[in-house]
């Protein structure tokens, strides 16, 4: 189960990075680092939210029910995250880690979407822990992680401290 709880995180940096990629063209790239950047920190701070949340169930976490509402929130947050995101316009010098994003955005979200259907069904421990095992995102993380140490490294160019955490867990 704290699979689950980190992969929220992860999934959340992720929908906030890829998400960039469809806005337009009017900033400098410090200012979008520093929007970009107060989006995943605020995706960070509601997965703190959620994760405590998580430990504070404690053996109710293992309930096929209570894990399908704590998905459901995170899908909800991933959501918000990601049209935040999308609002960014974006400049020039930074669109081509967003298509890369935006292809792993569309895998994570297939992946997500059938997770979610199989997390509404399960009706045991033993059957949630059977689909956080087969979880995987695969090259949907392999191309974020590209995607975003491509951003983190033209931030870096451009002299602009960012911590996007490309490759955190």
């Amino acid at each position: 189960m704290r699979q689950r709880v980190v992969l929220v995180g992860f999934l959340l940096s992720l929908a906030a990075l890829v998400a960039v990629s469809c806005g337009g063209g009017g900033v400098t790239v410090e200012e979008y680092f520093e929007e970009l950047q107060g989006i995943v920190q605020e995706a960070d701070e509601q997965d703190e939210a959620l994760d405590q949340e998580f430990e504070r169930l404690g053996a109710a976490a293992r309930d096929a029910a209570a894990v399908a509402g704590l998905y459901q929130r995170f899908a909800t947050i991933f959501g918000d995250s990601l049209r935040a995101v999308q609002a960014l316009d974006v400049p020039s010098e930074v669109a081509d880690p967003h298509a890369e994003m935006v292809t792993s955005l569309s895998e994570v979200f297939a992946i997500l979407d059938a997770l979610a259907d199989q997390i509404r069904v399960a009706e045991s421990e033993a059957e949630l822990e059977v689909i956080f095992e087969r979880f995987q995102l695969g090259e949907a993380a392999a191309g974020f992680d590209r995607a975003c140490a491509r951003l983190e490294g033209i931030a870096l160019a451009d002299g602009i401290e960012v911590d996007l955490e490309c490759g955190d867990e």
